[in-house]
């Protein structure tokens, strides 16, 4: 065993961790003079892509354009890589740092169609996307982006996007689109909750099964 500690924030999102928040200092305020090695499991995105995804819809005023809503996805996976390479500054952690992070889920199976999550209203997505096809190229992008900042920083993801498309609102339940990509068959389960953009329970396992997968090799 060893000394652990939670530095989660609720809504937090990527522009927290290095920005005004200082989410990052917070939670390793010593480091210089840490004595083991660190092990850092992390998630962070998901509430940027919630952002993304309730200002591109029709009803946010005034209406976004496709090069702003571009902009700001770039800059919040900018704030991404710019917290890996803070993570891994030699001398930040004397004694060594792993890191082990995830791209972030996507609750409508790669579609764009976010009116597909039931309560999607009352989590705050009131519209679908007048081109739900730009919503899905801008969140691929992006993740896709994850996993250049894992390569080019020589950091641990778990691919949190991979594994969970086709348990989203789009290809389970009893209307589910079978044509769906990522349709995994009628018995699969959802791992979304009724926030839309959190995994539930049986979503949550998995994910914690994903990071220990990652940590015991």
């Amino acid at each position: 065993m060893g000394a652990f500690a939670s530095c989660a924030k609720w809504g937090a999102r990527t522009d927290d961790l290095l920005g005004p928040g200082k989410q990052l200092e917070q939670c390793f305020p010593d480091a210089a003079s840490f004595d083991k090695r660190t092990l850092v499991i992390m998630t962070m995105g998901g509430n940027d892509i919630a952002s993304l995804t309730k200002e591109g819809a029709t009803s946010h005023m005034p209406l976004r354009t496709y090069a702003e809503l571009q902009q700001q996805t770039e800059q919040f996976v900018q704030y991404m890589r710019d917290t890996m390479i803070w993570m891994k500054t030699p001398g930040r952690f004397p004694n060594g740092v792993f890191v082990i992070f995830a791209n972030p889920p996507e609750f409508t199976d790669g579609t764009g169609r976010i009116e597909s999550c039931g309560l999607s209203s009352i989590a705050g997505f009131n519209d679908p996307w007048p081109n739900p096809a730009d919503l899905e190229t801008l969140v691929v992008w992006a993740l896709e982006q994850y996993m250049s900042i894992a390569v080019d920083t020589q950091t641990d993801m778990v691919w949190m996007l991979e594994s969970f498309c086709g348990h989203g609102y789009v290809a389970t339940g009893a209307n589910a689109d079978v044509n769906n990509r990522c349709y995994r068959g009628p018995m699969t389960e959802r791992w979304f909750d009724l926030t839309c953009i959190h995994p539930n329970p049986t979503g949550h396992g998995v994910l914690a099964d994903m990071f220990m997968a990652v940590v015991e090799e």
